[in-house]
């Protein structure tokens, strides 16, 4: 078992928490379908009416980043989310995949953390 350094857990932890806090702006300027629209062709989310391209881009960047900041939580605490059919995935390396036509989960459906594989 690899032993991590308090100061790195507590770097790491900004870097969740900083991707949180992105990942949340860029949601605000997203419309959200519901689980049973979004299974098929339609992305889980999609941007708002009124929202500037070049603004959403800009968050989108941010969130990026921000998951490269925090990649490795999901490895050093071994959870991620268990989706049928597929197995264990980390929501954090997987951000992006919630615009996307048959999305793995949405951001607004509760599923609890479980311990899995840490892939990451």
């Amino acid at each position: 078992m690899a032993t991590y350094s308090v100061d790195y857990l507590q770097r790491l932890m900004a870097a969740v928490e900083w991707f949180e806090a992105a990942f949340g702006r860029w949601m605000d300027t997203q419309e959200e379908s519901d689980h049973f629209q979004s299974r098929g062709l339609y992305p889980t989310v999609w941007t708002k009416d009124g929202q500037g391209q070049a603004a959403v881009r800009m968050l989108e960047l941010g969130v990026a980043e921000a998951a490269g900041a925090a990649a490795r939580a999901g490895t050093v605490t071994g959870a991620g989310m268990g989706v049928a059919g597929i197995g264990v995935v980390d929501p954090i390396d997987n951000w992006s995949s919630v615009a996307a036509p048959r999305a793995l989960f949405s951001p607004g459906t509760p599923v609890p953390w479980r311990p899995g594989s840490g892939a990451g």
